[in-house]
């Protein structure tokens, strides 16, 4: 997770082995340079090559505050979309006293 601008916050994920750099962003934004030029660098520091982006499979954010339960929901089905799918953001709410109970536990 990056955070954008002090108050949003997208998915990142990064595949060394095919050179490609995962970027969700549920208001359906495109990479912005401040990340990416940290990306580029980093990637190209520790590798050697340059990544390809693509675009991470996210709930499209409806409000101004679930980017951070949408941009983990992202990262989990992108790695065990059987076990995590997608929020469905009309229960995006219901999501949210979920994740809440299970910290309380």
């Amino acid at each position: 997770m990056v955070n954008i601008g002090g108050d949003h916050w997208v998915a990142i994920a990064i595949d060394f082995e095919l050179s490609l750099v995962w970027y969700g962003d549920s208001f359906g934004q495109r990479p912005v340079e401040e990340v990416t030029a940290v990306l580029d660098w980093w990637t190209f520091h520790h590798t050697g090559r340059k990544f390809t982006y693509r675009t991470l499979k996210v709930s499209p954010q409806k409000d101004g505050y679930s980017c951070g339960l949408l941009g983990t929901n992202t990262l989990y089905h992108f790695y065990l979309p059987e076990i995590y799918p997608l929020i469905d953001v009309a229960r995006v709410d219901m999501e949210r006293v979920r994740v809440l109970l299970k910290v309380a536990q």
